[in-house]
């Protein structure tokens, strides 16, 4: 048997970070797939690494048994053109979805697509394993298919503990074309760079029972990986291929203060690796910086969100000004670069409250904050704004069962009824926080000019 595991092409104008970020999720199935299956051979395909017209020939010759293909809100119309070409090509592959995307809009998905046959959700080792092993899909934990009136229905995901599984498979990709981008981004000559991932979940998304409001990740629980064997992922990688960087993108670093002393207590001596990852403000004590910096951190992605404390409450966000404060006073005296970035748009956003959120980045970057990213809000699958902006009386019609949005036009209609100010105003004040040192704006809706045959 042959699974192809593919990367789509993104649809946006802008790449952000997957030509350098090599796709960790497929890796890891490919792993768990040799391990469990090895009579089944595993390929990798990142669309974005090749011209458009080869992603299509490359399949083809491939012609795999199961054609799994990850989603995101930026690639999934790409993701079912793909598929649609393929199924025309040969009707006996399957074609699975699986991603963040069709892990919450599989319903959606199945509904409109004939040409897709399953979704994963969530983790998508266990899935793949068993379709390979010719499980019955409605018998598979995590597979969303159809019944035999063609009904979408789920069999909820088993949640498995991380350390069941084996580390991604780096021999799956080409791991060199990442260090270039990586390199042409970051342009540091003397790093040998690789991605990691310790933990999956929000331990605040999991204790609030809702989270923040914009956060599209659905995670039913917070898992680790033993520190022991995130270290041996790093020295193994340091011992094949020389790495000396790691991004960690997990969602947060910090969610387990007792997590974070032991991998500091398991440090190499001669500890010779650097670290970037995330955090939230409420988690960033002295203790914490002291550990980041001395396992290695040189820098800590924040999501600040707003500077104005009505709107964090709106989003629960469990911070405030003053917390975003004293993360980045903390960072900075620890030796932390501070990458922080703001959503504009969330809900109750008024001039106001933008203009409340200017004067605190403004006061951040007087107090040690390096690097600020913006965005303007767009509610994605999975997240309660976008729960919030399809079951507006005016809008449930328009947008019911639907599985492709024009993002740009639903982030104005969520500012035309959530927020208290008009699109142009939050382009304004955009403008603005990107004519400041080191700042820049993270462009969500350019898209590519193309129609998806879908």
């Amino acid at each position: 048997m042959k699974v192809l595991l593919l990367n789509p092409r993104s649809e946006r104008v802008k790449i952000l970070r997957t030509e350098y970020m090599p796709p960790l999720g497929l890796m890891a199935i490919g792993a768990h797939l040799k391990h469990k299956c090895p009579d089944v051979y595993v390929e990798i395909v990142n669309a974005e690494l090749i011209p458009e017209i080869e992603t299509i020939e490359l399949i083809e010759r491939s012609n795999p048994d199961i054609l799994g293909i990850t989603t995101t809100v930026g690639c999934y119309r790409s993701a079912l053109e793909i598929a649609k070409i393929i199924k025309i090509f040969n009707n006996n592959i399957i074609i699975v979805l699986g991603g963040p995307y069709a892990s919450v809009m599989w319903k959606e998905c199945l509904d409109n697509r004939s040409y897709i046959d399953y979704c994963v959700i969530g983790d998508g080792q266990y899935p793949m394993e068993q379709l390979c092993q010719k499980v019955s899909p409605n018998e598979i934990k995590g597979i969303a298919s159809r019944d035999l009136q063609g009904t979408p229905s789920i069999n909820e995901p088993v949640i498995i503990e991380l350390d069941n599984y084996p580390d991604p498979d780096w021999s799956l990709i080409d791991s060199q074309a990442y260090q270039e981008g990586y390199n042409k981004v970051y342009g540091n000559s003397d790093a040998i760079y690789a991605t990691i991932s310790s933990q999956s979940g929000c331990k605040w998304r999991i204790s609030t029972g809702m989270g923040c409001i914009f956060c599209g990740l659905v995670r039913p629980s917070y898992r680790t990986r033993s520190p022991e064997r995130v270290w041996t992922e790093i020295k193994n990688l340091n011992d094949t291929y020389g790495c000396n960087h790691f991004w960690e993108v997990s969602d947060t670093i910090c969610s387990s203060k007792e997590w974070l002393q032991e991998f500091h207590r398991l440090r190499p001596i001669n500890n010779d690796f650097y670290f970037r990852g995330y955090a939230r403000a409420s988690e960033i004590t002295e203790i914490m910086a002291n550990y980041l910096k001395e396992v290695g951190y040189n820098e800590i992605f924040i999501g600040i969100e707003s500077g104005d404390n009505n709107i964090l409450r709106n989003t629960n966000k469990g911070s405030s000004d003053i917390v975003n404060l004293r993360a980045t006073k903390i960072l900075h005296n620890a030796g932390i670069k501070t990458f922080a970035s703001l959503v504009l748009g969330l809900p109750g956003e008024s001039i106001k409250s933008l203009e409340t959120t200017y004067r605190h980045v403004i006061n951040l970057f007087e107090n040690g904050l390096n690097t600020l990213s913006v965005c303007i809000f767009a509610p994605y699958p999975g997240s309660r704004a976008f729960d919030m902006i399809k079951n507006r009386p005016e809008l449930s019609d328009k947008y019911y069962n639907q599985d492709t949005f024009d993002w740009p036009n639903f982030s104005k209609e969520w500012v035309q009824y959530f927020c208290e100010c008009s699109f142009q105003d939050i382009v304004n004040i955009s403008d603005k926080f990107n004519e400041l040192p080191n700042s820049f704006y993270e462009d969500n809706f350019s898209y590519i000019d193309k129609v998806y045959n879908i």
